[in-house]
């Protein structure tokens, strides 16, 4: 069943090429955003490509929009049910214009004074009926989800401490 349309802004990048992979063969509309518009079209074109591989239908589309910009950020997340920031540009206004769309937000940031300005969103997140789910990414994400399973298991534990390899030759650009 459908719940609408899932907004991935920076879907052109490294993180975000990987999620519209793999939401493209799921019930909902895929919208691949952003600043360059062949980019994001070659994206969307891929991912309905592997899901057809898949025997699975996609419905995966393209919207070039810069998110710094108002009028582009209002056209970009236009119809959204789910938005999903994969780039650390204009977060808190993309979660505030999602929020005031109506739509859930969902962000992979790893800045604290990013997750911060977004969770002061709460209020609003409210008012609209709507959740924001932060820290969705690697480090912090999956590690603190994984710190808090040892936590668990080794109650005796007095701290943890995490370290991530990243950059093991993928690229990525410069956000």
């Amino acid at each position: 069943m459908s719940t609408g349309s899932i907004v991935v802004v920076g879907g052109t990048g490294a993180v975000g090429r990987e999620l519209v992979g793999l939401l493209a063969g799921g019930p909902d509309e895929v919208v691949v955003v952003g600043r360059n518009g062949d980019r994001a079209a070659a994206v969307a074109a891929a991912a309905v490509a592997a899901a057809a591989a898949a025997c699975s239908r996609a419905r995966v589309s393209a919207r070039r929009a810069d998110v710094t910009v108002a009028a582009d950020r209002r056209a970009a997340l236009a119809g959204a049910t789910i938005v999903v920031t994969c780039v650390e540009r204009a977060n808190v206004e993309v979660a505030r214009a999602a929020l005031d769309e109506g739509a859930h937000v969902v962000d992979v940031s790893a800045s604290a004074d990013v997750l911060a300005a977004i969770a002061s969103l709460d209020d609003l997140a409210r008012w609209h009926g709507r959740s924001a789910v932060l820290s969705v990414g690697l480090a912090p994400g999956l590690t603190n989800l994984l710190a808090r399973a040892c936590v668990e298991r080794l109650p005796d534990a007095a701290r943890v401490d995490i370290a991530v390899l990243v950059g093991l030759g993928e690229r990525h650009g410069a956000d």
